[in-house]
């Protein structure tokens, strides 16, 4: 009888572990979309207009002042060229005016040990966007990311999120993209664009 129960409460507990595991990572899964969408509200709620026209600054934070769409890419998707297809398509079906006022790409990669060793990481995979940017007439600016953030939304490839600002919704596509939705993605940027 006490084996029984020994073993009962050893199976009781372990059901009790997988439970908080469980609730961990939904908690977890809650916080980055919670996150995500006060970082989207805050930038919906920002008129376009109220971005300083300050040419010094850095390409990169005058493109954040009117992001209303990430490129979330890995760094080892630029080692598999089938994988870039579908950016590329995306890229050619945009007007370079929406790439360079819309869209921010992050670059998420696995940072190296050590501070020194990390920001060497990542003037490299900086240095390496511009290459590729340059060859394939990419016009939309990208930062560097080493933080587990992006990595969470990073399963299958690369993720375009879409703040559609009419229906106040965060939308999230995986290239390659399915049937339409190019053309959505393109309606809503481009609509974006036209405006004042």
């Amino acid at each position: 009888m006490n084996r029984n129960e020994e073993v009962l409460r050893a199976v009781s507990a372990s059901r009790a572990a997988d439970r908080l595991s469980r609730r961990r990572a939904r908690l977890l899964i809650f916080v980055r979309a919670a996150a995500l969408a006060v970082v989207s509200l805050w930038l919906l709620s920002r008129p376009s207009s109220a971005a300083p026209s300050n040419k010094d600054r850095p390409e990169t934070a005058r493109g954040m002042d009117r992001c209303r769409c990430w490129v979330l890419m890995d760094i080892e998707s630029f080692y598999c060229a089938p994988c870039l297809e579908p950016l590329l398509a995306l890229c050619r079906a945009l007007p370079a005016r929406v790439q360079e006022d819309r869209i921010l790409g992050v670059l998420v990669y696995e940072a190296a040990g050590g501070d020194e060793r990390s920001e060497l990481r990542s003037r490299i995979v900086l240095k390496k966007w511009q290459g590729f940017r340059k060859t394939h007439d990419i016009r939309f600016p990208a930062v560097a990311d080493t933080g587990p953030f992006f990595r969470g939304f990073l399963k299958d490839g690369i993720v375009v999120l879409l703040a559609h600002e009419g229906r106040n919704v965060l939308l999230s596509y995986t290239l390659p993209l399915k049937a339409g939705q190019l053309e959505e993605i393109v309606e809503i940027l481009s609509a974006r664009a036209e405006g004042p």
